[in-house]
């Protein structure tokens, strides 16, 4: 039975694959607001996978589902900003939390 934890393992095993460094960042992410927020690039492999499984997300309860979709951005939010952080240094506040 599918559920939101096998959706999350899912899509978190899509983003260590495919986001690696600052430039695969750029790539599949895209960042803005105030602080910086990534978001899943939606014409990008991860972005595919993201929708894909938040429409199969459809079968979940509601509850479930928006639990999903908010652990999937966090996830891929922290991951991308964790990698900058490693690679680069992040030595302005615009991508604190």
């Amino acid at each position: 039975m599918i559920n939101g934890n096998i959706l999350l393992k899912a899509f978190i095993s899509e983003v260590i694959e495919c986001v690696r460094t600052p430039d695969q960042v750029d790539k599949y992410a895209m960042a803005y607001n105030q602080p910086k927020s990534f978001e899943v690039r939606v014409t990008t492999q991860v972005g595919g996978a993201y929708y894909a499984l938040r429409a199969v997300s459809t079968e979940l309860s509601y509850t479930e589902a928006g639990e999903f979709e908010k652990r999937a951005n966090e996830f891929f939010h922290n991951h991308c900003r964790n990698i900058m952080d490693a690679y680069e240094g992040l030595d302005t506040s615009e991508y604190q939390d």
